[in-house]
């Protein structure tokens, strides 16, 4: 989707008609015209890029061996409880 709204970008589409287009096409389910908005505002200000910069997932902070150890040690443990 990313690479839509770039190639819009560069061709001085706007985001409203990008939008548009891509709501025809994919039947109004994969970005909110807001998120349009937004990939359009960041190419504006220098994200010219269609690299992925570590957005969206946090690191991991815990191997999944220690994981694993906690679990065995006590398996009725909730999900809240091992995030903690």
């Amino acid at each position: 989707m990313r690479a839509c709204l770039w190639y819009d970008f560069k061709k001085h589409t706007t985001s409203a008609a990008s939008f548009r287009t891509l709501s025809e096409i994919f039947d109004d389910k994969v970005l909110t015209q807001t998120q349009v908005y937004e990939w359009f505002e960041q190419f504006k200000t220098s994200d010219d890029s269609l690299e992925d910069n570590g957005r969206g997932n946090p690191p991991q902070t815990i191997h999944n061996d220690i994981l694993k150890q906690v679990i065995e040690s006590d398996p009725s443990q909730t999900t809240r409880e091992l995030a903690q």
